[in-house]
């Protein structure tokens, strides 16, 4: 009866982590049109002030809310690495003894 809760636990584990990495990957690829959108919206807030029609204020908003998508980009690309390095601890692949022997330490 042990085997067949453990073989539950690292089941539902590895249904866990598999979901959080398929969320991570959509998250990244919405952040991704999320940074082109705000790549456009920057050039067009530069050229809006040079005409006159916006406020540096305006850029550095623009700014912004490009630096925010490209933070959550990172953030995204940082939950799929997570989630994967946690699935192959699931699987019983990746132990602080596996990762010592692949950098050659002790």
């Amino acid at each position: 009866m042990v085997v067949a809760e453990v073989g539950a636990e690292v089941r539902a584990n590895v249904v866990n982590v598999n979901q959080d990495a398929i969320a991570n990957r959509r998250l990244g690829e919405l952040a991704l049109q999320q940074i082109a959108s705000a790549e456009e919206a920057l050039r067009l807030s530069k050229a809006n002030l040079q005409a006159g029609a916006m406020t540096t204020l305006d850029v550095l908003q623009a700014q912004d809310t490009l630096t925010q998508a490209r933070l959550r980009y990172i953030l995204a690309v940082v939950g799929y690495n997570q989630a994967q390095v946690n699935m192959l601890a699931s699987l019983g692949l990746l132990s602080e003894d596996t990762v010592l022997a692949k950098m050659g330490g002790s």
